[in-house]
């Protein structure tokens, strides 16, 4: 999916006076992931808190599952997620 990109600090990423726009996969996983549950008006229940995850008891099955629930709640397609040394890896599916 296209749409308007963000830079690494989440502000609008502008190349040449103009909006970047370009795959958005990445960076809207990435909203999801950090997103607390009850942030978003349009949706309260979406949201990962992956903050909050990491620092808890939470097993890593049940953590891939709590990011693919969220992930199929915004209509994401995704392949396999893999967490590799604290690397959360989504794989995008077509």
């Amino acid at each position: 999916m296209n749409d308007i990109l963000l830079d690494n600090d989440n502000d609008l990423k502008i190349i040449n006076c103009d909006f970047s726009v370009g795959n958005s996969f990445e960076q809207e996983v990435k909203i999801i992931l950090s997103i607390v549950k009850g942030e978003l008006k349009s949706d309260p229940v979406l949201g990962v808190d992956l903050i909050k995850n990491i620092n808890s008891f939470i097993s890593e099955i049940g953590l891939k599952q709590k990011i693919r629930l969220n992930l199929q709640r915004d209509n994401k397609k995704t392949g396999k997620i893999s967490i590799d040394n604290g690397i959360i890896n989504i794989e995008q599916k077509k």
